[in-house]
């Protein structure tokens, strides 16, 4: 860099130019072999040519496309102008900002360069040109936005030789009405220089008379003066032209161009480093990245794309050889199937080089993996890796918000889920970037046992009750546990079930089911469509069959038709010989009764009040008595099992013996539950097998726990609660139902007070209770005090007492506070418009007083709202037997006016006349005020002087700021309102609104 800056100092030397102040800038490139490498070096070799040229813009003298969003350097301007593109799209690519002459600006409107100094040689002169984008916006649109129309409100590009103090203008644009599509778009417009000026010149684009801010707004881009140069070409080796001579070096060193101009006194310059080097290097790079290593891991199948670079592949008479026999530097696109060494020859004359790479593929390994599915909400489903990885891969598992333990790893996993639902399991296997991936769905039930345990009647939420040493406990038990729980939520029939020819779907094809995912039939031609069960063991009697049903309503073909003939209805039929033979469950084939309900929720509240029964349900023939029949609609169904079908080997179907075709006589089933009360097994942790065991005494704090369990069915389900053994009694004294925090309770004269006690061995065996007032129950008569007095209360046994007091002490004086909307107000003023509802409410520490509105009401908090029309004082007085309090708020109304439209005695309509949408926080909304308005059935149209509309609501609670395209404009608008009236009838009321600033 030394021998560039020597370069430069003897280049001004010899020019001995005269710098003036031009806006010129001057950019130079400099290229070896038609390349400019980023780091301003070119590798030749030994004995090679370098053809040297060079690319100079000396002659722009000034040039701004805006993209900093501001105006640059060398402008002056009184417009404030935008640069966030807020009309037509930019010239140049849609993101970059252009100079924007909207509202925000002053009038006139002129946007100017600096001046530009002339010197002897005259650099700006009429030789000079002014190219430049410009736009006007299109007559009528909405500000910034609004275009120039008139003759005389269009742009003039203007010059001037005394610093501003006169413009002539160079040209002017006449918008043409305003809609000229020339005009209206971005358009390049280049205009010369009209004279040559002795004077700095000064350019403008000048708007002289612009109908106002919100009016007339246009934009300029890409602002270039270019003027004719005389522009000298100096080479640090000598030449004095742009592309000098081929040159051979020798050494390697630094060459430099400088472009300067004598007429506006700017140079620039840009520089090589020719390195001249004497050994072939080789480098191959496999998909754009070098291989610094000899090895390259790929996966089976992976597109590889070998290239090479060399320092000397410029050199003359450089060869390229791959070992595949290609003499280019990129080999064609392969894929890997195999290991496999690669390598490249770079040489010359004088050296060569080479470079190799071993392209090793990594093996790829399965990612199988089972399941056990579907399982109970808060049960574990073992997830077992199958496939033919081991266990130093990396092994990335996604349980789908279960809880997995380990959870990491090859596993196998134990992974729970506490809701219901479907969820997806997906793992991937990586083995150094070759990475294989399955995914397997589980479904998840909701937990068919349930146990509760109670002490004392009691299971409390934090599943701990506190007794005293020597307290009896009477425990009891609820619970079940069916043979079977199907809801079919995890889109599958599940285990325990097979069907013949019904091939149900889960997708819910004919609107929604009870809970979830129902099971649906009627797509098959079969005759026979059926669902079965696995065997069970029914030996113990008194079994149920409990499950939700419903038949397709749609006539004609499709997956919900109706079944209407009578013999194509739905069987429940048992089999006690593996289903050789099946047999309808016995009885009266009731239907169900309840509302016949289209939507859910169906199950809670349940839409079924007397659940069907029986074997078969016979189908209604036509339209009409479908639609009042319980069997086409979603109901419950409980069928008892039969005495012949009490066995240890019994199965289960529900089945269609016939149909008309595919696509007919379709129907559904649900939530099926198989249950043996006899059949589930009771045990306690302390011992006994039944419900309900007989009443212990306890000594020591602990656990007790329950179980239900059905040994057929292999389910079982516990519950706890934890006795907790205090021996030390404790008491707390409750008024009014509030525990007394404090030592001191004040209340007014002869207000009511109720005492109660709590102490944590209150139901100990033994325990006593006594009050100051030789009470000796839990609770007090209801006391009114007139004078400051202690009470206190003492919870005694054989082992420990306790005691609470507190001194209720009487307050004589009136205490009350006003709000008005729910504001307690420092300056008891609240401002509002007319039409504006306000609700006063009240408070005081005396409940036993009387309260008196100065509105009449006697509550004190009244739930009718008050519509002032004038300002004025309210108030509330609380007085008893010893004193009174009265506060009062004084409701000012503001003084933009607001219209009262008649319309009943009962109904009520209001709608501002102005509104200041300032921020203020007072007549900032124009909104509809009344009574007897229907808000279901309500419209508010706002339009501007043009018949543009402007707002529109349905809600009559949200009203018009004055926003219009994130501006406001002042100035009239015209509302419209339509709406029903408290008698059911529509009205359209309208009227003028003034916006104010």
């Amino acid at each position: 860099m030394i021998k560039i800056k020597k370069y430069i100092l003897l280049f001004i030397a010899i020019l001995s130019l005269n710098y003036v102040n031009a806006q010129t800038t001057c950019n130079t490139l400099m290229y070896a072999n038609g390349q400019h490498p980023t780091n301003d070096t070119v590798n030749i070799c030994v004995g090679d040519f370098v053809t040297l040229s060079s690319f100079d813009s000396c002659s722009v003298m000034f040039f701004d496309d805006f993209n900093t969003a501001t105006l640059g350097t060398g402008w002056s301007s009184n417009c404030n102008p935008q640069f966030n593109n807020p009309c037509d799209p930019s010239p140049n690519t849609p993101a970059d900002p252009y100079c924007w002459i909207g509202n925000t600006v002053t009038q006139p409107r002129r946007l100017s360069t600096v001046a530009y100094n002339t010197g002897p040689n005259n650099s700006v002169s009429n030789l000079c040109t002014i190219c430049f984008d410009m736009d006007y916006s299109t007559q009528g649109q909405s500000a910034p936005c609004e275009g120039p129309d008139l003759p005389t409100v269009g742009v003039h590009l203007q010059y001037s030789i005394n610093l501003g103090v006169t413009w002539t203008d160079i040209n002017y644009w006449d918008p043409n009405g305003g809609y000229d599509t020339v005009m209206t778009t971005w358009n390049t417009y280049c205009e010369n220089v009209p004279v040559n000026p002795t004077t700095p010149i000064k350019f403008s684009w000048f708007q002289n008379v612009p109908s106002g801010n919100n009016y007339d707004h246009w934009g300029i881009d890409n602002v270039k003066i270019t003027c004719p140069t005389s522009t000298g070409v100096f080479w640090s080796h000598g030449p004095f032209i742009e592309n000098p001579p081929t040159i051979y070096p020798t050494i390697s060193n630094w060459y430099v161009v400088s472009y300067y101009d004598s007429i506006a006194g700017v140079f620039s310059s840009d520089s090589l480093y020719i390195n001249i080097v004497s050994q072939q290097t080789a480098e191959i790079v496999v998909n754009g990245q070098l291989t610094n290593n000899d090895t390259l891991g790929v996966c089976f199948g992976d597109s590889l794309q070998l290239s090479s670079i060399g320092d000397c592949s410029i050199c003359s008479g450089t060869s390229i050889l791959w070992s595949t026999g290609d003499t280019v530097s990129y080999l064609p696109v392969f894929y890997a199937t195999s290991n496999q060494w690669y390598s490249v020859l770079y040489s010359d004359s004088n050296s060569f080089d080479t470079d190799s790479v071993f392209i090793e593929i990594n093996q790829s390994y399965t990612a199988d993996f089972t399941v056990n599915s579907p399982i109970y909400s808060n049960q574990s489903s073992v997830i077992t890796y199958t496939g033919n990885g081991d266990s130093l891969l990396n092994y990335y598992w996604d349980f789908d918000g279960g809880i997995g333990i380990p959870g990491t790893g090859i596993g196998p996993h134990s992974v729970s889920w506490n809701n219901n639902g479907t969820y997806y399991i997906k793992l991937f296997v990586n083995n150094n970037g070759c990475v294989t991936s399955d995914i397997m769905q589980i479904a998840v039930d909701s937990f068919p046992c349930s146990a509760t345990i109670f002490a004392n009647g009691q299971h409390p939420t934090n599943d701990t009750l506190i007794i005293c040493v020597g307290d009896s406990i009477n425990f009891t038990s609820d619970g079940s546990c069916p043979q079977m729980n199907n809801s079919f939520n995890g889109g599958a029939m599940g285990d325990g079930w097979s069907s013949t020819n019904a091939n149900p779907v889960f997708s819910n094809p004919c609107g929604v089911g009870p809970a979830g995912i129902h099971l649906w039939v009627g797509t098959t031609p079969s005759a026979i469509r059926s669902l079965e069960t696995i065997t069970y063991d029914f030996s113990s009697g008194g079994c149920e069959v409990q499950w939700w049903m419903r038949y397709g309503r749609v006539q004609g073909s499709g997956p919900c038709e109706d079944p209407d003939a009578s013999n194509e209805g739905v069987h429940l039929q048992y089999s006690t010989n593996g289903g050789t033979t099946w047999i309808n469950f016995p009885g009266i084939d009731y239907r169900p009764w309840g509302t016949n309900s289209i939507a859910g929720p169906f199950m809670n509240p349940s839409v079924t009040t007397i659940k069907g029964s029986g074997g078969y349900w016979t189908p209604s023939s036509n339209p009409t008595a479908q639609a009042n029949s319980s069997f086409y609609f979603w109901h419950e169904y409980q069928s008892n099992v039969p005495v012949a079908a009490s066995t240890a080997n019994t199965k289960l179907r529900w089945a269609q013996l016939a149909n008309s075709s595919a696509g007919w006589d379709a129907w559904g089933i649900d939530e099926v539950n198989v249950s043996c009360p006899s059949s589930t097994d009771v045990i306690w942790s302390h011992g006994p097998t039944v419900s309900n065991p007989p009443t212990v005494s306890l000594i020591l704090s602990d656990w007790y726990i329950v179980t239900y369990y059905d040994s057929i069915a292999g389910l079982s389900f516990s519950d706890s609660l934890y006795i907790n053994i205090v021996s030390q009694q404790t008491t707390e004294i409750i008024i009014n139902g509030q525990i007394t925090n404090y030592d001191t309770l004040f209340t007014c004269f002869n207000e009511p007070l109720l005492f109660s006690s709590i102490g944590s061995c209150s139901m100990s065996n033994g325990t006593s209770i006594l009050w100051s007032t030789d009470n000796i129950s839990i609770s007090l008569p209801i006391i009114y005090p007139l004078t400051g007095q202690w009470y206190s209360v003492m919870y005694y046994d054989t082992v420990s007492s306790e005691f609470d007091s507190v001194y209720v002490e009487i307050i004589n004086q009136q205490i009350l506070s006003m709000e008005a909307n729910g504001f307690n107000l420092i300056n008891d003023t609240l401002a509002i418009n007319i039409g504006d509802s306000i609700l006063f409410t009240s408070s005081g520490n005396c409940n036993s007083a009387s309260v008196l509105w100065s509105f009449g009401a006697t509550v004190s908090n009244p739930i009718n709202y008050v519509y002032p029309i004038n300002s004025q004082w309210y108030s509330v007085l609380y007085h008893d037997t010893n004193s009174l309090d009265k506060d009062s708020i004084f409701i000012l109304m503001n003084p933009i006016g607001v219209e009262e439209y008649y319309t009943s005695e009962s109904d009520k309509f209001y709608a501002p006349t102005a509104i200041t949408p300032d921020g203020d926080g007072v007549n900032d909304i124009f909104k509809i005020y009344g009574t007897g308005i229907n808000k279901e059935n309500f419209e508010l149209y706002i339009y501007d002087r043009k018949g543009n509309l402007v707002f529109f609501s349905n809600k009559i609670d949200k009203g018009w700021n004055g926003t219009i395209q994130e501006s406001k404009s002042k100035g009239t608008y015209t509302w419209i309102c339509k709406y029903k009236d408290s008698n059911n009838k529509y009205n359209t009321k309208s009227g003028n609104l003034i916006l104010l600033k």
